[in-house]
């Protein structure tokens, strides 16, 4: 039950960027990583994700993408299936992804199918550790914002979706995640979901009965004794939330070696002093 709380806690720090901000970030941030930047915040994905990314993945004539594969970078390079298995994204809603991404291949030709699209100049893959420390804070300050974890990409992303109207089903497709994660985190920001929720149908029933208008709180009826399916649902979200399904945004990159274990594990050639740009 402690170990639930504090996660609760952490995670209730979700600090997303505005798209204002966003800009001010992109118009910061040094011109070798914007391009990684403006395809992350268009995507929403986790950092392992993002950094595992190679051209294999990547379907420009039907504008998909497979997410196959999350990145960590200790031990010399580890790969693994994501946390929620692979999945394939349409980006077809966002032409300005593909649109990116066919820059950086004419820019790397010859690119092969292994080559990861983003890289540092010594084309290895980026460790997104670095990256939080060396790019993403130092440009946050650069830019006149405030600190925050660069889980925050992820945040602004679903944020963002859903304040826009977005189904938040379709945001968790994107995102690599489940709906009840999206409802459970970021139900504040899905129109409707306020303190007036109610108004609006109680105003429409008004002009039906031609009563007094309701009071400013609604009345919340008691819940219902669950069911043990209900109990035994709930009891596994808290276990697979508290496992670190949905890494907590604080300052430090959270991702831990145990997050990305799977029996299809593959540890890469890279030697780790190589990782750091």
């Amino acid at each position: 039950m402690a170990g639930d709380a504090a996660q609760a806690r952490v995670r209730a720090q979700s600090d997303p960027l505005t798209a204002v901000e966003i800009a001010q970030f992109l118009a910061t941030v040094p011109v070798v990583y914007r391009p990684l930047y403006d395809v992350w915040f268009r995507l929403g994905w986790r950092s392992s994700e993002i950094v595992a990314l190679r051209f294999r993945n990547l379907d420009f004539g039907r504008r998909v993408i497979r997410v196959d594969t999350g990145r960590m970078p200790r031990f010399g390079g580890i790969e693994a299936e994501p946390k929620t298995g692979p999945r394939e994204v349409d980006c077809s809603y966002d032409p300005a992804i593909f649109a990116r991404l066919d820059a950086i291949r004419n820019a790397k030709r010859p690119a092969g199918p292994d080559d990861y699209v983003f890289t540092d100049s010594a084309g290895q893959p980026l460790s997104q550790e670095w990256l939080h420390k060396r790019v993403w804070l130092p440009t946050l300050r650069r830019a006149g914002l405030r600190a925050r974890g660069q889980y925050s990409v992820r945040d602004s992303f679903i944020s963002i979706a859903l304040s826009a109207g977005e189904d938040p089903g379709w945001v968790a497709k994107v995102c690599g995640t489940s709906e009840e994660m999206i409802f459970r985190h970021y139900r504040t920001w899905i129109p409707g979901l306020n303190p007036d929720a109610g108004r609006k149908v109680s105003r429409v029933l008004e002009t039906v009965s031609g009563g007094n208008p309701p009071p400013d709180a609604s009345p919340v009826a008691s819940p219902a004794p669950k069911s043990t399916a209900e109990a035994q649902r709930d009891q596994l979200l808290k276990r697979v939330e508290a496992g670190g399904i949905e890494p907590p945004s604080g300052i430090e990159e959270p991702e831990t070696l145990s997050d990305l274990e799977s029996p299809g594990v593959r540890i890469s050639s890279v030697d780790a002093v190589g990782l750091y740009p």
